[in-house]
């Protein structure tokens, strides 16, 4: 293995293995089972490094209304490449927000790690993060060896995205935010609550041997499925404007 080679858990049966790895002044992030071949470059003055294992990483979370509020939303994906429950000991942040290469195209990535689709990173509008989670072999090894590449090591992530990307300070506008926020996650419960009586009333229906109510149910089942993301967008972005 190359010395300047951060190795990314992997099944051992993985033919291409997870990595990060350096040149002169850029990082590649290899994630065969999200980029494919392709691979990721980043140049090195743009990253910050988190260890989330070193007891002296603060990682501060915005939890109440008297907290950060960002402008727009900053999600914190994490690429996982085993299983989720394995959790992240790795976070890369950046100095602006960078878009993600495309997906492969199958499997069609999307879940509670990585809130995109290859059909969203292929898109115009494409997807961004500012940040996002990884889980190393070694975390303290993959911080150092990122440390010596030039990688700046972050002590506070909060104040790390404070000083990079714009914050709402105005009460009301905080209050605003926060009932965007709230509306959203409603109506992304009641967009799931549907969705399972549909497909419950589905799968009946077929048992039944009903045609009529599979073809009745399965209309509006089938506007829910695909209009479903393109909503929550939408409340995404009247979110973040």
């Amino acid at each position: 293995m190359d010395p300047a080679e951060i190795t990314l858990r992997s099944y051992w049966f993985s033919r291409r293995k997870p990595a990060i790895q350096f040149e002169v002044d850029a990082i590649e992030l290899r994630l065969p089972v999200y980029f494919g071949k392709q691979v990721w470059s980043i140049p090195i003055d743009q990253v910050g490094v988190i260890d989330l294992v070193r007891r002296d990483s603060a990682v501060e979370v915005v939890t109440d209304e008297g907290g950060v509020v960002f402008a727009s939303p900053l999600a914190i994906p994490y690429f996982v490449t085993t299983g989720p429950l394995a959790k992240p000991n790795l976070v890369l942040l950046f100095r602006s927000k960078r878009r993600l290469p495309p997906f492969r195209r199958y499997p069609n990535n999307k879940g509670q790690t990585v809130p995109f689709t290859a059909k969203m990173t292929r898109s115009a509008e494409g997807a961004w993060v500012s940040r996002l989670t990884l889980r190393a072999q070694d975390s303290t090894n993959a911080q150092q060896t990122m440390e010596r590449a030039g990688v700046v090591t972050v002590p506070s992530m909060l104040e790390w995205l404070k000083e990079r990307y714009e914050t709402i300070n105005d009460p009301e506008e905080k209050a605003k935010h926060f009932e965007r926020g709230a509306q959203a996650r409603r109506v992304n419960l009641i967009l799931r609550v549907l969705f399972l009586a549909l497909s419950g009333g589905l799968w009946l229906s077929f048992l039944m041997h009903n045609g009529w109510f599979v073809l009745g149910l399965l209309i509006p089942w089938s506007v829910l499925l695909a209009g479903s993301q393109h909503i929550l967008r939408l409340l995404s972005n009247r979110r973040s404007g």
